[in-house]
């Protein structure tokens, strides 16, 4: 399948399985030296360039790529999308979904903020253990002098109120935007708050603004997209440590002033902050926004206790960790990423899910294969699903003898509405299709296992156990025998015989 095809036919069905599933770049270019993106502007495919916006396609101002798509916009209506959702939200946030969650805390008023400045007539909303994380200064001040203080009062000659604004929506997204007219009062206030990088990046900016005589326009720190993550990142992991530090009973229920919910796992308490459980948890959202509340409101009515299943703690750490920093551990072991991942699937963290898919690749091999396919399609992960059926087609010939191979093709059978007596089934067309890449019909390129993520199929450990008779020389990626792909298609309609389907 070739994703340049999919967007000038305006095929969405098949450019989202290649760039969900398959993984598949947005940023390749063709031999005119083209992204897609470029094409579904060209042809007109307004549902494409929405979709392929929202998966990460560039669109930036004053790129060639950008500017080419822009050009070759169709009818107008594309023109405003690609604007609209490109070149205005990219400047802004490169479509990066965990800096996209940050900002939306800092903008979303229901976001459980615990804390609010005010300067004049401003007020603005903010999280203490957020501040506390990404400024030792602000940390101490919230700790001591803010300590029981839900609105804090700031002197309007000390401080100017797009200032403040400015930098506390910094906190949040590692972006600060000031009118030049304000600049001196933010280093100011950069200097008070001891953000003594920031002040010198500001000081830069105000000798550039002056040798050039701007004084109406604004000034803009923001660092490369990459760098803005991770220095976010590494900031979380404080909060992250303070959340999973083990405390005895009567100290984690004492009043910190920065944390909001409670999670009890056996004697383990893990005091977190509902900020970011609901905006990351679907779950998380629901039970603590709506009237289907669980567990129990302590003496203070602040702070919610929830008890949580019966599981490894570790599983839960990481849970977090992902939920703060979006990070993830990619030495931890095969079992427990597993566990990890049906944890993501009862709360609804699709994006762990999908993290964890991709960590899981590396473990898929010739043993593994049906097992992981199994919990996949559980979990309704086409991404690990495809991964597994693509070792289960070298594997064919061993892993088709196996019941649970059977008992996945029932499973897929009975997923067929209104079924009829020639009716496909699903997962037999997913083995039959890899079959075809391996044999051939469209053979897995190295290249292409790289975009997608994870190791070539060739490289995997067991990539090639069994499927060549003891004694023969292995056939090179890409140079199996036709006598070997019929015996595998052969396989698979027994099956179907054995269970009495025709497919």
């Amino acid at each position: 399948m070739d994703l340049f095809l999919a967007v000038k036919t305006g095929d969405l069905e098949t450019v989202r399985y290649l760039v969900e599933v398959q993984a598949v770049s947005l940023q390749q270019h063709d031999a005119w030296n083209a992204p897609p993106l470029y094409y579904a502007s060209l042809c007109g495919h307004e549902h494409l360039v929405r979709f392929l916006l929202s998966r990460g396609a560039k669109c930036e101002e004053k790129t060639y790529d950008g500017e080419r798509c822009l050009y070759a916009a169709l009818n107008d209506k594309i023109w405003r999308i690609l604007i609209d959702e490109g070149f205005k939200r990219q400047a802004a946030r490169g479509h990066d979904q965990y800096l996209e969650f940050l900002e939306r805390c800092f903008d979303n008023p229901a976001s459980f903020p615990d804390i609010e400045f005010t300067v004049q007539d401003t007020r603005v909303q903010a999280h203490r253990f957020l501040l506390a994380a990404r400024s030792p200064y602000f940390g101490k001040l919230i700790a001591r002098r803010w300590r029981n203080h839900r609105s804090v009062a700031l002197f309007p000659d000390r401080v100017e109120p797009e200032c403040l604004y400015a930098l506390l929506r910094w906190f949040y997204t590692m972006r600060l935007e000031v009118p030049a007219d304000e600049l001196q009062s933010c280093i100011r206030l950069c200097k008070a708050l001891k953000l003594h990088d920031l002040e010198e990046q500001l000081t830069e900016k105000a000798f550039s603004a002056a040798a050039i005589g701007d004084e109406y326009g604004s000034v803009v720190v923001e660092p490369m997209r990459e760098d803005a993550k991770a220095q976010l990142q590494d900031a979380m992991e404080v909060a992250v440590a303070a959340c999973c530090q083990r405390q005895a009973d009567s100290e984690g229920t004492s009043s910190s002033g920065d944390y909001d919910l409670v999670l009890e796992l056996g004697s383990r308490r893990y005091r977190c902050h509902r900020a970011f459980l609901c905006a990351r948890s679907d779950y998380f959202g629901t039970m603590l926004n709506s009237s289907f509340r669980e567990g129990v409101v302590d003496s203070e009515g602040s702070i919610q206790h929830v008890s949580m299943d019966d599981m490894d703690p570790q599983v839960l750490v990481s849970a977090l960790r992902w939920v703060y920093t979006d990070r993830l551990d990619a030495d931890l072991p095969g079992e427990l990423l597993l566990q990890v991942m049906r944890f993501a699937d009862r709360m609804i963290m699709e994006g762990l899910k999908n993290k964890c898919a991709v960590l899981l690749h590396p473990h898929i091999e010739q043993s593994t294969a049906l097992p992981l396919l199994a919990e996949a399609l559980q979990m309704d992960c086409d991404r690990l699903a495809d991964s597994c059926i693509r070792c289960l087609a070298v594997h064919l010939l061993e892993l088709v003898q196996e019941p649970l191979f059977t008992e996945l093709v029932r499973d897929s059978i009975a997923t067929v509405q209104n079924r009829q007596e020639f009716d496909s089934v699903p997962l037999i067309d997913d083995v039959r299709f890899h079959i075809g890449q391996l044999h051939g019909d469209g053979e897995l390129s190295e290249d292409e296992d790289d975009d997608m993520g994870m190791p070539a199929l060739a490289d995997m450990p067991s990539a090639t156990d069994g499927c060549v008779p003891e004694g023969a020389a292995a056939p090179s990626n890409g140079q199996l025998s036709m006598s070997e792909r019929q015996q595998k298609l052969a396989a698979l309609d027994q099956v179907l015989a054995d269970i009495g389907i025709e497919a």
